[in-house]
Protein backbone atom coordinates (compact mmCIF):
# COMPACT_ATOMS: atom_id res chain seq x y z
CA UNK A 1 0.00 0.00 0.00
CA UNK A 2 1.22 3.36 -0.92
CA UNK A 3 1.89 5.28 1.76
CA UNK A 4 1.99 9.87 2.30
CA UNK A 5 5.15 11.12 3.39
CA UNK A 6 3.72 12.01 6.53
CA UNK A 7 3.15 8.55 7.20
CA UNK A 8 6.46 7.16 6.69
CA UNK A 9 7.32 9.84 9.36
CA UNK A 10 5.33 8.38 11.75
CA UNK A 11 7.06 6.86 14.96
CA UNK A 12 4.81 4.11 14.92
CA UNK A 13 6.69 2.52 11.95
CA UNK A 14 9.48 0.75 13.62
CA UNK A 15 13.31 1.36 11.82
CA UNK A 16 13.28 -1.22 9.38
CA UNK A 17 10.21 -1.25 8.24
CA UNK A 18 9.84 -1.40 4.39
CA UNK A 19 7.46 1.60 2.70
CA UNK A 20 6.08 2.49 -0.62
CA UNK A 21 5.33 5.98 -1.23
CA UNK A 22 5.24 8.90 -4.43
CA UNK A 23 6.13 12.34 -4.30
CA UNK A 24 8.02 14.78 -5.80
CA UNK A 25 12.53 15.30 -5.73
CA UNK A 26 12.28 19.11 -4.25
CA UNK A 27 16.49 18.90 -3.73
CA UNK A 28 19.65 16.62 -4.32
CA UNK A 29 22.07 17.14 -1.69
CA UNK A 30 25.37 16.28 -1.24
CA UNK A 31 26.79 13.19 -1.80
CA UNK A 32 27.90 11.27 1.99
CA UNK A 33 30.54 9.26 2.48
CA UNK A 34 30.22 7.01 5.30
CA UNK A 35 33.29 4.81 5.70
CA UNK A 36 34.43 3.58 2.35
CA UNK A 37 30.39 3.81 0.70
CA UNK A 38 28.78 6.34 -1.11
CA UNK A 39 25.08 7.94 -0.69
CA UNK A 40 23.07 9.87 -3.04
CA UNK A 41 20.62 12.23 -0.78
CA UNK A 42 17.18 13.57 -2.28
CA UNK A 43 14.55 15.25 -0.60
CA UNK A 44 11.73 13.72 -2.27
CA UNK A 45 8.07 15.63 -0.77
CA UNK A 46 4.42 15.21 -1.24
CA UNK A 47 1.28 17.71 0.14
CA UNK A 48 2.02 16.03 3.31
CA UNK A 49 6.00 16.50 3.97
CA UNK A 50 9.38 15.96 2.60
CA UNK A 51 12.06 13.12 3.46
CA UNK A 52 15.66 12.21 3.05
CA UNK A 53 16.13 9.10 0.82
CA UNK A 54 19.82 7.61 1.05
CA UNK A 55 20.78 5.48 -2.23
CA UNK A 56 24.20 4.31 -2.38
CA UNK A 57 25.76 5.95 -5.76
CA UNK A 58 24.67 4.74 -8.68
CA UNK A 59 25.35 6.04 -12.34
CA UNK A 60 21.53 7.05 -12.58
CA UNK A 61 20.91 10.43 -12.36
CA UNK A 62 17.93 11.69 -10.02
CA UNK A 63 16.90 15.68 -10.47
CA UNK A 64 15.01 18.22 -9.21
CA UNK A 65 11.31 18.07 -10.28
CA UNK A 66 11.39 14.31 -11.11
CA UNK A 67 8.24 13.10 -9.83
CA UNK A 68 9.33 9.21 -8.22
CA UNK A 69 7.83 6.08 -6.58
CA UNK A 70 9.99 4.46 -4.47
CA UNK A 71 10.15 1.39 -2.33
CA UNK A 72 13.04 1.08 0.52
CA UNK A 73 13.48 0.86 4.29
CA UNK A 74 13.28 3.36 7.21
CA UNK A 75 15.84 4.16 9.34
CA UNK A 76 17.59 6.76 11.43
CA UNK A 77 19.57 9.30 9.26
CA UNK A 78 23.32 8.93 10.25
CA UNK A 79 23.93 12.06 9.96
CA UNK A 80 21.40 13.02 11.89
CA UNK A 81 19.74 10.01 14.25
CA UNK A 82 16.97 12.15 15.62
CA UNK A 83 15.40 12.20 12.33
CA UNK A 84 14.34 9.51 9.69
CA UNK A 85 15.18 8.93 6.14
CA UNK A 86 14.70 6.16 3.83
CA UNK A 87 17.10 3.62 2.36
CA UNK A 88 16.77 2.17 -0.71
CA UNK A 89 18.63 1.37 -3.89
CA UNK A 90 18.64 3.31 -7.20
CA UNK A 91 16.47 0.40 -9.06
CA UNK A 92 13.85 1.11 -6.10
CA UNK A 93 13.64 4.25 -7.03
CA UNK A 94 11.24 4.85 -10.52
CA UNK A 95 11.10 8.10 -12.53
CA UNK A 96 7.45 8.25 -13.04
CA UNK A 97 7.79 11.82 -14.19
CA UNK A 98 10.16 14.31 -15.57
CA UNK A 99 10.73 17.57 -15.68
CA UNK A 100 14.08 18.59 -17.07
CA UNK A 101 15.72 15.82 -18.83
CA UNK A 102 14.07 12.60 -19.98
CA UNK A 103 16.03 9.31 -18.53
CA UNK A 104 16.97 8.30 -21.28
CA UNK A 105 19.01 11.39 -22.03
CA UNK A 106 20.75 12.15 -18.92
CA UNK A 107 23.82 10.72 -19.92
CA UNK A 108 24.62 14.15 -21.64
CA UNK A 109 24.93 15.41 -18.07
CA UNK A 110 28.60 13.67 -18.02
CA UNK A 111 29.59 15.96 -20.68
CA UNK A 112 30.01 19.22 -18.80
CA UNK A 113 34.03 19.99 -19.41
CA UNK A 114 36.00 18.46 -16.14
CA UNK A 115 32.54 17.89 -14.61
CA UNK A 116 29.43 15.90 -14.04
CA UNK A 117 26.29 16.76 -12.64
CA UNK A 118 27.27 13.71 -9.71
CA UNK A 119 31.05 15.00 -9.13
CA UNK A 120 29.38 19.14 -8.45
CA UNK A 121 27.12 16.83 -6.08
CA UNK A 122 30.08 15.43 -4.20
CA UNK A 123 30.31 19.05 -2.68
CA UNK A 124 26.86 21.03 -2.86
CA UNK A 125 23.34 20.40 -3.26
CA UNK A 126 21.08 21.04 -6.20
CA UNK A 127 17.46 22.12 -6.49
CA UNK A 128 15.48 23.51 -9.26
CA UNK A 129 16.64 27.19 -9.31
CA UNK A 130 20.36 26.13 -9.97
CA UNK A 131 18.41 23.42 -12.92
CA UNK A 132 17.70 25.71 -15.80
CA UNK A 133 20.75 28.31 -15.58
CA UNK A 134 23.49 24.96 -15.40
CA UNK A 135 21.52 23.22 -17.85
CA UNK A 136 21.93 26.31 -20.35
CA UNK A 137 25.38 27.14 -19.51
CA UNK A 138 26.81 23.40 -19.29
CA UNK A 139 29.45 25.40 -17.48
CA UNK A 140 30.96 26.78 -19.97
CA UNK A 141 32.73 30.05 -18.87
CA UNK A 142 31.96 31.79 -21.84
CA UNK A 143 27.98 31.24 -21.11
CA UNK A 144 28.15 31.55 -17.72
CA UNK A 145 29.54 34.98 -18.21
CA UNK A 146 26.81 35.56 -20.78
CA UNK A 147 23.91 34.63 -18.32
CA UNK A 148 25.40 36.58 -15.55
CA UNK A 149 25.89 39.83 -17.51
CA UNK A 150 22.16 39.14 -18.92
CA UNK A 151 20.87 38.88 -15.42
CA UNK A 152 22.29 42.21 -14.35
CA UNK A 153 20.84 43.80 -17.60
CA UNK A 154 17.40 42.36 -16.64
CA UNK A 155 17.77 43.40 -12.96
CA UNK A 156 17.37 39.75 -12.08
CA UNK A 157 18.99 37.62 -9.16
CA UNK A 158 22.69 36.55 -10.05
CA UNK A 159 22.18 34.25 -6.94
CA UNK A 160 21.85 31.04 -8.82
CA UNK A 161 25.18 31.79 -11.15
CA UNK A 162 27.11 32.18 -7.94
CA UNK A 163 25.83 29.21 -6.35
CA UNK A 164 26.97 27.34 -9.98
CA UNK A 165 30.72 29.18 -9.21
CA UNK A 166 30.93 27.68 -5.66
CA UNK A 167 30.06 24.56 -6.89
CA UNK A 168 33.13 24.31 -9.19
CA UNK A 169 35.63 26.25 -6.82
CA UNK A 170 35.26 23.65 -3.72
CA UNK A 171 34.95 20.68 -6.06
CA UNK A 172 38.37 21.88 -7.65
CA UNK A 173 39.81 22.69 -4.42
CA UNK A 174 38.55 19.40 -2.25
CA UNK A 175 39.53 16.71 -5.19
CA UNK A 176 42.67 19.15 -6.40
CA UNK A 177 41.42 18.81 -10.12
CA UNK A 178 43.69 21.13 -11.94
CA UNK A 179 41.22 20.54 -15.35
CA UNK A 180 38.05 21.62 -13.33
CA UNK A 181 40.32 24.76 -11.55
CA UNK A 182 41.49 25.69 -15.07
CA UNK A 183 37.73 26.03 -16.10
CA UNK A 184 36.03 27.55 -13.04
CA UNK A 185 39.47 30.22 -12.63
CA UNK A 186 38.37 31.38 -15.81
CA UNK A 187 34.33 31.54 -15.05
CA UNK A 188 35.70 33.76 -11.89
CA UNK A 189 37.26 36.06 -13.63
CA UNK A 190 35.16 36.74 -16.50
CA UNK A 191 32.42 37.36 -13.64
CA UNK A 192 34.27 39.40 -11.64
CA UNK A 193 34.99 41.84 -13.93
CA UNK A 194 31.23 42.55 -14.43
CA UNK A 195 29.16 45.21 -12.29
CA UNK A 196 28.27 42.82 -9.36
CA UNK A 197 27.37 43.93 -5.74
CA UNK A 198 30.86 44.07 -3.62
CA UNK A 199 29.54 41.15 -1.30
CA UNK A 200 29.75 38.77 -4.41
CA UNK A 201 32.42 40.26 -5.97
CA UNK A 202 34.49 39.48 -2.90
CA UNK A 203 33.14 36.11 -2.99
CA UNK A 204 34.88 35.31 -6.02
CA UNK A 205 38.28 36.64 -5.02
CA UNK A 206 37.88 34.25 -2.00
CA UNK A 207 37.32 31.81 -4.80
CA UNK A 208 39.99 33.36 -7.31
CA UNK A 209 42.43 33.14 -4.04
CA UNK A 210 41.74 29.29 -3.56
CA UNK A 211 42.12 28.42 -7.34
CA UNK A 212 45.40 30.18 -7.45
CA UNK A 213 46.80 28.14 -4.40
CA UNK A 214 45.48 25.12 -5.95
CA UNK A 215 47.40 25.83 -9.72
CA UNK A 216 50.82 27.25 -8.41
CA UNK A 217 51.78 24.64 -6.08
CA UNK A 218 51.31 21.35 -5.65
CA UNK A 219 47.67 21.72 -3.92
CA UNK A 220 45.69 20.25 -1.30
CA UNK A 221 45.42 16.64 -0.01
CA UNK A 222 43.05 15.41 -2.06
CA UNK A 223 40.25 15.45 0.80
CA UNK A 224 40.82 16.15 4.50
CA UNK A 225 38.69 13.26 6.00
CA UNK A 226 39.48 10.74 2.91
CA UNK A 227 42.06 9.23 4.93
CA UNK A 228 39.91 7.89 7.15
CA UNK A 229 37.86 5.94 3.86
CA UNK A 230 36.58 2.53 5.41
CA UNK A 231 37.37 3.69 9.16
CA UNK A 232 33.63 3.40 10.22
CA UNK A 233 31.04 1.44 11.22
CA UNK A 234 28.54 1.73 8.39
CA UNK A 235 24.93 0.77 9.36
CA UNK A 236 22.25 0.26 6.61
CA UNK A 237 18.55 -1.19 5.92
CA UNK A 238 19.39 -3.16 2.42
CA UNK A 239 16.28 -4.55 0.41
CA UNK A 240 16.96 -7.71 -1.53
CA UNK A 241 15.22 -10.93 -2.29
CA UNK A 242 15.78 -14.52 -1.43
CA UNK A 243 16.25 -15.10 -4.99
CA UNK A 244 19.68 -13.32 -4.99
CA UNK A 245 21.17 -15.74 -2.50
CA UNK A 246 20.87 -18.42 -4.98
CA UNK A 247 23.67 -17.17 -6.77
CA UNK A 248 26.42 -17.48 -4.51
CA UNK A 249 26.84 -21.27 -4.70
CA UNK A 250 28.05 -23.21 -1.85
CA UNK A 251 27.50 -19.99 0.55
CA UNK A 252 23.62 -20.28 -0.14
CA UNK A 253 23.16 -22.48 2.60
CA UNK A 254 25.14 -20.48 4.67
CA UNK A 255 23.45 -17.06 3.75
CA UNK A 256 19.69 -19.25 3.94
CA UNK A 257 20.64 -20.65 7.21
CA UNK A 258 21.22 -16.71 8.60
CA UNK A 259 18.19 -15.52 6.85
CA UNK A 260 16.36 -18.46 9.32
CA UNK A 261 17.84 -17.41 12.47
CA UNK A 262 16.73 -13.53 11.65
CA UNK A 263 13.42 -14.80 11.06
CA UNK A 264 13.31 -16.29 14.73
CA UNK A 265 13.92 -20.00 13.67
CA UNK A 266 16.72 -22.45 13.91
CA UNK A 267 20.07 -20.95 12.76
CA UNK A 268 23.70 -19.94 13.49
CA UNK A 269 24.25 -17.26 15.84
CA UNK A 270 28.02 -17.02 15.32
CA UNK A 271 29.68 -17.76 12.04
CA UNK A 272 33.38 -17.51 11.38
CA UNK A 273 35.00 -17.19 7.96
CA UNK A 274 38.42 -17.71 6.87
CA UNK A 275 39.54 -15.93 3.65
CA UNK A 276 42.62 -17.37 1.47
CA UNK A 277 41.98 -13.90 -1.41
CA UNK A 278 41.28 -11.61 1.50
CA UNK A 279 40.65 -8.58 -1.06
CA UNK A 280 37.81 -10.95 -3.25
CA UNK A 281 36.60 -12.76 -0.45
CA UNK A 282 35.71 -9.74 1.76
CA UNK A 283 33.87 -8.60 -0.98
CA UNK A 284 32.27 -11.48 -2.05
CA UNK A 285 31.09 -11.78 1.80
CA UNK A 286 29.77 -8.46 2.19
CA UNK A 287 27.66 -8.73 -0.84
CA UNK A 288 26.41 -11.95 0.51
CA UNK A 289 25.55 -10.55 3.72
CA UNK A 290 23.82 -7.43 2.32
CA UNK A 291 21.75 -9.33 0.33
CA UNK A 292 21.06 -12.03 3.46
CA UNK A 293 20.29 -9.14 5.45
CA UNK A 294 18.00 -7.56 2.51
CA UNK A 295 16.25 -10.24 1.74
CA UNK A 296 15.26 -10.58 6.17
CA UNK A 297 14.47 -6.97 6.43
CA UNK A 298 17.20 -6.83 8.89
CA UNK A 299 19.61 -3.26 10.04
CA UNK A 300 23.47 -4.30 8.40
CA UNK A 301 26.67 -3.35 10.81
CA UNK A 302 29.70 -3.24 8.36
CA UNK A 303 32.85 -3.28 9.95
CA UNK A 304 35.66 -3.52 7.04
CA UNK A 305 38.76 -4.23 8.32
CA UNK A 306 40.23 -1.11 8.06
CA UNK A 307 37.25 0.21 10.80
CA UNK A 308 38.84 -2.79 13.16
CA UNK A 309 42.63 -1.68 12.62
CA UNK A 310 41.89 1.86 12.26
CA UNK A 311 39.22 2.67 14.84
CA UNK A 312 39.46 -0.23 17.11
CA UNK A 313 38.29 1.52 20.17
CA UNK A 314 34.83 2.65 18.13
CA UNK A 315 34.33 -0.66 16.97
CA UNK A 316 33.92 -2.17 20.44
CA UNK A 317 31.74 0.69 21.67
CA UNK A 318 29.32 -0.39 18.37
CA UNK A 319 29.89 -3.94 18.97
CA UNK A 320 29.04 -3.58 22.80
CA UNK A 321 25.58 -1.70 21.32
CA UNK A 322 24.78 -3.79 19.05
CA UNK A 323 25.01 -6.66 21.71
CA UNK A 324 21.97 -5.60 23.12
CA UNK A 325 19.79 -4.98 20.01
CA UNK A 326 16.00 -6.39 20.03
CA UNK A 327 15.45 -6.13 16.53
CA UNK A 328 16.60 -8.46 13.33
CA UNK A 329 20.43 -7.39 13.16
CA UNK A 330 23.24 -8.58 11.01
CA UNK A 331 27.08 -7.67 12.60
CA UNK A 332 29.87 -8.47 9.79
CA UNK A 333 33.38 -8.04 11.22
CA UNK A 334 36.48 -8.33 9.20
CA UNK A 335 39.90 -8.62 11.53
CA UNK A 336 38.90 -11.27 14.10
CA UNK A 337 42.08 -11.57 14.90
CA UNK A 338 42.77 -8.19 16.55
CA UNK A 339 39.39 -8.19 18.12
CA UNK A 340 40.50 -11.41 19.76
CA UNK A 341 44.14 -11.87 19.03
CA UNK A 342 45.75 -15.61 19.84
CA UNK A 343 48.86 -15.51 21.73
CA UNK A 344 50.65 -15.35 18.81
CA UNK A 345 49.04 -12.22 17.82
CA UNK A 346 49.77 -10.50 20.67
CA UNK A 347 53.63 -11.68 20.89
CA UNK A 348 54.24 -10.58 17.54
CA UNK A 349 51.81 -7.62 17.23
CA UNK A 350 51.03 -5.88 20.28
CA UNK A 351 53.81 -3.73 22.26
CA UNK A 352 52.03 -4.64 26.16
CA UNK A 353 51.05 -8.30 26.54
CA UNK A 354 48.91 -7.51 29.67
CA UNK A 355 46.43 -5.03 27.63
CA UNK A 356 46.24 -7.23 24.40
CA UNK A 357 45.04 -9.84 26.77
CA UNK A 358 42.77 -7.81 28.69
CA UNK A 359 41.38 -6.78 25.35
CA UNK A 360 41.47 -9.88 24.31
CA UNK A 361 39.43 -10.82 27.78
CA UNK A 362 36.37 -8.21 27.02
CA UNK A 363 36.41 -9.29 23.37
CA UNK A 364 35.39 -12.93 24.22
CA UNK A 365 32.69 -11.29 26.72
CA UNK A 366 31.31 -9.80 24.45
CA UNK A 367 31.04 -12.11 21.84
CA UNK A 368 29.58 -14.33 24.56
CA UNK A 369 27.03 -12.08 25.27
CA UNK A 370 26.15 -11.20 21.36
CA UNK A 371 25.79 -15.09 21.23
CA UNK A 372 22.70 -14.94 23.90
CA UNK A 373 21.19 -12.36 21.69
CA UNK A 374 18.31 -14.33 19.73
CA UNK A 375 18.39 -11.31 17.41
CA UNK A 376 22.00 -10.61 16.24
CA UNK A 377 23.93 -12.79 13.87
CA UNK A 378 27.91 -12.13 13.90
CA UNK A 379 29.50 -13.10 10.91
CA UNK A 380 33.36 -12.56 11.72
CA UNK A 381 36.39 -12.99 9.21
CA UNK A 382 39.26 -13.66 9.13
CA UNK A 383 42.89 -14.61 6.99
CA UNK A 384 44.70 -16.68 9.43
CA UNK A 385 42.62 -18.88 11.66
CA UNK A 386 44.99 -19.47 14.04
CA UNK A 387 45.45 -15.82 15.08
CA UNK A 388 42.19 -16.12 16.69
CA UNK A 389 41.84 -16.90 20.37
CA UNK A 390 40.89 -20.40 20.64
CA UNK A 391 38.22 -19.79 23.09
CA UNK A 392 36.71 -17.10 20.89
CA UNK A 393 36.72 -19.73 17.83
CA UNK A 394 34.87 -22.18 20.17
CA UNK A 395 32.02 -19.99 20.65
CA UNK A 396 31.42 -20.29 16.27
CA UNK A 397 28.36 -22.19 15.42
CA UNK A 398 30.61 -23.06 12.11
CA UNK A 399 33.66 -22.18 10.78
CA UNK A 400 34.05 -21.42 7.10
CA UNK A 401 37.15 -21.66 4.99
CA UNK A 402 36.50 -20.21 1.32
CA UNK A 403 39.64 -21.38 0.13
CA UNK A 404 41.98 -24.35 -0.41
CA UNK A 405 45.17 -24.59 1.77
CA UNK A 406 48.40 -26.28 1.57
CA UNK A 407 48.12 -29.95 2.25
CA UNK A 408 50.06 -29.21 5.74
CA UNK A 409 47.36 -26.86 6.75
CA UNK A 410 44.20 -29.43 5.75
CA UNK A 411 46.20 -31.88 7.66
CA UNK A 412 46.37 -30.03 10.93
CA UNK A 413 43.04 -28.36 10.69
CA UNK A 414 41.10 -30.63 9.18
CA UNK A 415 38.83 -30.19 5.83
CA UNK A 416 37.36 -27.24 5.31
CA UNK A 417 33.31 -27.03 4.85
CA UNK A 418 33.75 -25.31 1.79
CA UNK A 419 36.70 -25.23 -0.40
CA UNK A 420 36.73 -22.94 -4.03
Amino acid sequence: MSLKVKEVLEESLKPGSEVNFAGRITEVLPILRIGDRMFERLIVADESGSITLMIEASPKYFLPGDGVRVVGRVRPCPYLPSERCVECSADDVEISEHKWIERENRSELDKMGPFTMLSLLSVAKLDERIMKPLLETRLEPSLIYKETRRRLQAGESTDEIMEIVSSMTLFSVFFRDLEAARVAMNSVIMVRGLDLPSAEKARLELMEDFLRALMDVEGFRPYILGVEAGQRVIETYPRAGEEEIARFGPLTEVGTSVMSRLRGEEGPNFLVFEVGKPEEDMAMLRDLFQKVAGASKARLLTITLGATTGKFGEVMAELSKASGYKDPTVIYLEGLEIVAPSDTFISNYVKTRELGVKVREESVDLLRRMGKNPSVVMVAVTSVLPLVHQPALSLADKIVGLRKKEEKEKERRGPLPYAF
